[in-house]
């Protein structure tokens, strides 16, 4: 889906990579999400305390101009889980961005 989306010339603010939890399907998620996102957008990964998301999120950072976000208060954490669930619970059925 996320070549469709490029070829559409859908850009977004904000991806979540929770996939496959191996180098190279993150590395592909990573790599559309940055054709994706719009300058200043954020990337977020989860599970970052596995070996091969980590192993991706230097191999964007060395060869994408992103800088990490680190050392989140626990609040604000809490803030965009509860608005992603938010945003996926009123999307449910229908097909879009948020």
């Amino acid at each position: 889906m996320l070549p469709e989306l490029i070829e559409r010339g859908v850009t977004i603010d904000f991806a979540f990579i929770d996939g496959m939890h191996t180098f190279d399907y993150t590395v592909i998620d990573l790599f559309f999400a940055d054709k994706l996102l719009r300058k200043g957008g954020i990337i977020c990964i989860h599970d970052m305390e596995l070996p091969s998301k980590r192993k991706a999120f230097r191999y964007l950072l060395g060869h994408r101009k992103y800088s990490q976000l680190s050392g989140l208060e626990e609040q604000f954490r809490h803030r965009v889980g509860n608005a992603l669930r938010h945003a996926v619970k009123q999307s449910r059925g229908r097909v879009g961005t948020c």
